[in-house]
């Protein structure tokens, strides 16, 4: 997808799911040997070989959809803690966000969102569309790549957060 060229995919499909309204297919991709996850809607061919293959019996869609966030499945997994202020808390107890999430009440209406999840670049994607109102508490890394993320979009502004510009 971040190439924007076409390849050739032998895949053996297990799953097909719907997220905000696009199917998507999970596959074992036997390039890459692992599973992936296609966007049907990008697929522009397909055939049918009379080849065969073993499902694996201990992959479920479920577990491998549960490991990560959103979109972003079968990485490892971090503990990710994450912020909110009391504008953007309401919104936040209001939904599902992963399966493992606990929410941690603060007396002044903010809250801490608990997960264990994989997928931690669509989680600091997710967490970018908060401004101020949500930070990243861990782990470090997730934190660290906030910063350098908001570092990239002040230089494409123009501004120089560093000497105060």
């Amino acid at each position: 997808m971040r190439r924007a060229t076409s390849t050739e995919r032998v895949v053996h499909p297990y799953h097909i799911h719907n997220f905000r309204g696009d199917w998507f297919l999970i596959a074992y991709d036997t390039l890459s040997e692992d599973y992936r996850l296609f966007l049907i809607g990008r697929i522009r061919e397909k055939k049918f070989l009379k080849e065969t293959f073993e499902r694996d019996e201990s992959f479920t869609a479920e577990d491998w959809i549960s490991s990560g966030f959103q979109l972003y499945a079968g990485e490892e997994t971090d503990d990710v803690s994450i912020w909110f202020s009391p504008n953007k808390a309401q919104f936040i107890r209001e939904r599902k966000w992963h399966p493992s999430q606990e929410i941690e009440e603060k007396a002044d209406g903010s809250l801490i969102l608990h997960m264990h999840t994989g997928g931690l670049v669509e989680v600091l994607n997710w967490v970018l569309q908060f401004g101020d109102h949500a930070e990243i508490l861990k782990p470090d890394k997730l934190r660290q790549d906030l910063v350098e993320t908001v570092k990239r979009i002040n230089k494409c502004y123009g501004l120089d957060v560093e000497n105060n510009q």
